[in-house]
């Protein structure tokens, strides 16, 4: 562990006194830590963007892990280059460059800002064979790299249950209410991903293709007609290797779970993710400032109920939330609830070493 610190982080930066206590030297490496657990989108387009430049200056210092890229970041594919080459000036520390980019009404790059549109998902598998939407893929991650982007928060696994549902298959997101079919056209995603450098990550764990509700907007209840069929995509993609990593949703289970969303309950991250599926990979959350979250729980319990069920990446929205640094307040969280005893450090570092095999991953891919 120790060893993966340094090789992350150059401590011949940092210069202790001899009369500096451990205890001192243990939060600096514990900050460090907690911040490659965070992922956040940001505010601006060019360099001199206030947001920008704050993003730049978190990404530099490694104080965060990544950042997400929304449809607000981009404008055309030379600002984006500019963008993301800018944020990349001087960092010697890797990160997330992450995107939602799944096709249809999904995807952040589009023709509205100099890129292509990609079809939804539930149009690429009506209308197209697994190798013809293995080639389609393949050239979306192609852009994506080209691009800089090394993260797709993609592919949806959630099964067309609810016709009327909201926000999956309103939007077309769902290749199939048939989990084999589709496993088999996700599969095809990731690997067109990976064969581009590009990691994936499967979602809206356990499915949210037979919800009712959105849970952009509020908690979302699906006790009564979630069925267990809508967990063989993931569990057939984990067992093939396939899950880079898996993206919980906020959805609420109250016969599993009766008083946590997935993403802060440790029955569905602790028990039947790792445990059941045997998954041992990344778990990072689905936004966390959605309503489903944000309405019902405070940012201290969000931070500690999704390190303490198992989440290892903790998605925002924004890093900064009117005048306050969210990366800054989230560690000082963690601080003081690991001196209470609410969090514990070997939480803390099975997350950062999950995170960085997950980022050595892409580097070993681009020196095939």
């Amino acid at each position: 562990m120790f060893l993966s610190l340094i090789l992350l982080f150059n401590f011949s930066s940092i210069s202790f006194s001899p009369i500096q206590k451990a205890e001192q030297f243990q939060e600096w490496i514990v900050r460090k830590a907690v911040g490659q657990m965070l992922i956040f989108g940001f505010e601006g387009k060019k360099e001199k963007d206030p947001g920008v430049q704050n993003a730049a200056r978190h990404l530099r210092k490694a104080e965060i892990g990544g950042i997400l890229l929304f449809g607000n970041n981009v404008s055309s594919k030379k600002q984006l280059a500019l963008l993301i080459q800018f944020l990349k000036k001087d960092s010697v520390y890797p990160f997330f460059i992450s995107v939602d980019q799944e096709g249809g009404l999904i995807q952040r790059l589009s023709s509205k800002n100099g890129f292509k549109d990609f079809p939804p998902a539930e149009k690429v598998a009506q209308t197209m064979n697994i190798f013809k939407a293995f080639a389609l893929y393949s050239e979306m991650a192609e852009i994506l790299s080209d691009t800089g982007i090394n993260y797709n928060l993609a592919p949806s696994l959630d099964l067309k249950i609810n016709p009327k549902n909201p926000i999956i298959a309103k939007f077309k997101r769902s290749f199939s209410q048939n989990p084999v079919k589709t496993l088999f056209y996700a599969a095809a995603f990731i690997k067109a991903h990976r064969e581009n450098n590009v990691l994936t990550s499967i979602k809206h764990f356990p499915g949210h293709g037979s919800s009712k509700e959105d849970t952009h907007l509020n908690l979302t209840d699906i006790s009564g007609q979630w069925q267990l069929k809508e967990l063989i995509p993931f569990q057939a993609l984990i067992s093939s290797d396939l899950a880079d990593s898996i993206m919980v949703s906020h959805l609420m289970h109250r016969k599993i779970d009766p008083f946590h969303p997935v993403s802060l309950s440790k029955i569905f991250i602790g028990e039947i993710i790792r445990k059941y599926l045997k998954y041992d990979g990344v778990v990072i959350t689905d936004d966390l400032e959605m309503g489903a979250i944000r309405k019902h729980f405070s940012l201290e319990e969000v931070v500690v109920k999704g390190i303490s069920a198992g989440s290892n990446i903790l998605l925002f929205y924004s890093l900064e939330k009117g005048k306050k640094d969210q990366s800054e307040e989230i560690k000082n969280l963690v601080l003081k609830n690991l001196k209470n005893g609410s969090l514990t450090l070997p939480m803390i570092y099975d997350s950062f070493q999950k995170i960085l095999k997950l980022k050595e991953k892409i580097e070993k891919w681009k020196k095939k």
